[in-house]
């Protein structure tokens, strides 16, 4: 180890000679599931960037000790809608950094660089928000073990994620008798390529496994990602189409979900037919226009997050 950490800032063609050490970087974080019964890692494969190239303009931030990989976040510039307005907004996420240095600086110090970068770099200018998604634990999520000169501090929680993971055989027999209608309001959609693109299911298989520990094997998760603008006549009919393909396609699927938790009707309705939710997900907001003030909710695909 050198002791002079150095963060670079990298494209998807140029990460190739650290995707090992980023791969293993990742590797050495265990998540727990439900009460702990198993765990998982995540593994973004051998190439580590198309999960994140998939959704837009992807950039890296690399932290290396000497040539060790020993912190990493991930930017990418993507398209947003809310209602008729399209703008740009930055994903900022997968912020790691290795075992031997967690509760140190080094975080901070990725965080403190990624803004400087997202501010001071010209060709970046037209981003009108950044935001994170945070998975809720036991003892809350990222940001409760944030220092007090960190970044995380100047982001603002604006949604509430209600996540479902449902075996497909449970939406293929859903009735959609009483589902309310879509939202007509204008939210922002986190995931316009999704909700407007042609496949109603999406597998991240390859780009994004979540590996359990007691197997070895990935987690089958198929994520339905369309937002209320694709629903169509309701979310319980875009529920159960989706649970139909999944049928024909993929018999051992877990369907994965999300809903804002200010959908109330939805998750009501959804309760009423025995759909529990079994994570949430807090969306932080960084803003730098006026984009994201008074939104009725957030939609982010599962696929993305």
């Amino acid at each position: 180890m050198s002791g002079a950490i150095r963060i670079v800032r990298l494209r998807p063609e140029a990460l190739a000679p650290h995707a090992g050490g980023l791969g293993q970087l990742e590797q050495a974080i265990r998540y727990p599931i439900g009460d702990g019964a198993d765990h998982f890692t995540i593994d973004h494969g051998p190439h580590y960037h198309p999960f994140f190239s998939a959704m837009g303009d992807a950039h890296f931030l690399v932290a290396l000790d000497g040539e060790q990989v020993v912190g990493t976040i991930a930017g990418v510039f993507k398209e947003v809608r809310r209602g008729e307005r399209v703008a740009r907004a930055v994903y900022m996420g997968d912020l790691k950094v290795a075992s031997h240095l967690r509760g140190g600086k080094l975080a901070t110090r990725i965080l403190w660089r990624c803004l400087g970068e997202l501010f001071e770099d010209r060709a970046l200018w037209d981003w009108k928000f950044a935001y994170g998604a945070a998975m809720r634990g036991e003892k809350g999520d990222l940001k409760r073990s944030a220092k007090r000169f960190s970044p995380m501090h100047l982001a603002r929680p604006a949604a509430t994620l209600l996540l479902y993971f449902e075996p497909w055989q449970r939406l293929a027999d859903l009735s959609t008798a009483g589902c309310p209608q879509p939202p007509d309001d204008d939210g922002v959609d986190l995931s316009t390529r999704a909700t407007h693109g042609l496949a109603d299911v999406v597998s991240t298989a390859g780009r994004k496994d979540l590996r359990l520990e007691s197997s070895g094997q990935p987690w089958p998760l198929e994520h339905l990602v369309r937002g209320p603008a694709g629903w169509g006549p309701s979310h319980a009919h875009y529920l159960r189409t989706c649970g139909e393909q999944l049928g024909t396609r993929s018999p051992d699927a877990v369907a994965c979900f999300a809903l804002d938790a200010r959908h109330h009707d939805h998750v009501r309705w959804l309760a009423t037919r025995g759909f529990e939710h079994g994570a949430i997900c807090t969306i932080y907001v960084v803003p730098r226009s006026t984009l994201t003030r008074n939104v009725p909710w957030f939609h982010l695909a599962t696929s993305e997050i």
